[in-house]
């Protein structure tokens, strides 16, 4: 059995060409438990700057954000 490297995968430099950029909605707050805030401010917090950064990277290349369907009116 071939490992991905020699079928040809390998993970690409951000400079790589590429069509299109992911990024992942931060749909729950335990995520950012060692933030030295409470959860809410600190989930509040990471979708502003969330989306500060999406709305930006989506100025020069198409942008995919995955998100549950829960919170789909906050993207």
């Amino acid at each position: 059995m071939a490992t991905p490297r020699q079928e040809g995968y390998f993970m690409p430099g951000e400079w790589h060409p590429h069509t299109a950029c992911w990024m992942a909605w931060p749909c729950t707050a335990d995520a950012f438990s060692r933030a030295p805030m409470d959860l809410e401010t600190a989930h509040k917090s990471a979708k502003k700057c969330w989306a500060e950064v999406a709305n930006a990277v989506s100025q020069f290349e198409p942008l995919y954000m995955l998100t549950n369907k829960e919170d789909l009116d906050e993207t």
